[in-house]
């Protein structure tokens, strides 16, 4: 059934609700407000106990390697957005690489500002919305595709640096815990997006019996209709899951050439760390990030990196992890002239004089 034959049951023409939201408001203001005191206090007891030194962040011995860590770090954006336009395609979600990129960056940019992991994703799923009015379910859908793609892609790489990793790495404890809860996320992703491409995942007697009682005419059932559309198209489904992984490397070039901007020459931080290293424990750091303990994973993600990089020897982990967040935020900020221009063009138009018929 195509998705278009379905009812166009929005959002906007839901019942409306009367009841109170303040409970849910409430659980979720407490929700943030422990997820910030995590964060701080992770932060706090860093630098405390002299994991984490701020004043490094001032500091860059050679500005060529940062300009490159940067370049890296936006390659990585401009890649994913890439893997997004073409899982829009795949979803029969037509917007030009142009509008695409706009949302992204924005995206990006809110995923820095809004507490939570899936600020930019939110914020992704209602700009794309308003976009493809006649094709909104595919198109918010594709947004919570592309965050998986990029999770499998991400355990993928990490699974396989883990596996490869130093015997003597490898036996220590939490790093074998580690490796066998990354391999364990990292099947499971690879066996989703196998049923979400091959056609006759949706033929499966249990799967027609869930979609039956579902029915099509709710967004649920709406949101089963679009889903597969990606049936058959391994092409599509491969080509994003290549995408990712790209992009993921090029995050891990770009620690570890700021690495090497910021930190060569420290005691530990440039002797014991090398690119398979990198290779290693970032995958695994920006894991921890996407947990949704801290708001974006701050403190999180820092405390991971120095636990991690101090089992190599290596110091600054924590650094590095803070480096990599302000290499992010610089690139996001990249979306505030588009946004400006794209304010001043509705503008303009609306205060355009109609033409006359003469």
């Amino acid at each position: 059934m195509p998705f278009d034959d379905a009812p166009r049951s929005d959002f906007t023409s839901s019942p409306p609700n009367h009841t109170s939201p303040r409970p849910a408001s409430t659980r979720r203001g407490f929700v943030l407000c422990l997820k910030i005191t995590v964060a701080a206090a992770l932060i706090t007891f860093l630098v405390r106990s002299d994991q984490l030194d701020l004043s490094q962040l001032g500091q860059i011995s050679s500005i060529p390697h940062a300009l490159l860590a940067l370049s890296a770090i936006l390659g990585a954006f401009l890649v994913s957005t890439i893997r997004w336009h073409g899982l829009l395609q795949s979803l029969e979600v037509v917007v030009t690489r142009r509008e695409c990129l706009r949302i992204s960056w924005l995206g990006l940019l809110s995923s820095q500002i809004l507490p939570g992991v899936t600020g930019g994703d939110l914020v992704r799923g209602a700009s794309i919305a308003r976009s493809v009015p006649t094709r909104r379910l595919p198109a918010i859908l594709s947004v919570v595709i592309d965050r998986g793609i990029g999770l499998v892609g991400l355990l993928i790489i990490g699974t396989v640096a883990l596996t490869l990793a130093p015997i003597e790495l490898r036996d220590d404890p939490i790093i074998g815990t580690v490796t066998k809860s990354v391999a364990v996320f990292c099947a499971l992703g690879i066996l989703g997006l196998s049923l979400l491409a091959w056609p006759g995942t949706w033929q499966l007697p249990w799967i027609r019996t869930v979609v039956a009682r579902i029915g099509t005419s709710g967004t649920t059932g709406r949101i089963l209709v679009a889903m597969q559309l990606l049936g058959g198209r391994f092409g599509a489904i491969l080509r994003a899951l290549g995408w990712s992984m790209v992009a993921h490397a090029l995050t891990i070039f770009a620690a570890a050439t700021i690495a090497h901007a910021c930190f060569a020459g420290s005691t530990g931080a440039e002797e014991g760390a090398g690119l398979a290293d990198y290779a290693l424990l970032v995958p695994v750091g920006q894991l921890a990030a996407a947990l949704p303990i801290a708001p974006g994973g701050v403190g999180v993600s820092e405390w991971v990196y120095e636990s991690l990089f101090a089992r190599l020897g290596v110091s600054h982990g924590a650094e590095l992890s803070l480096w990599i967040r302000a290499l992010q935020i610089t690139t996001a900020l990249g979306a505030i002239p588009l946004t400006l221009a794209r304010m001043r063009s509705r503008v303009g138009s609306k205060g355009a004089p109609i033409p006359s018929e003469s």
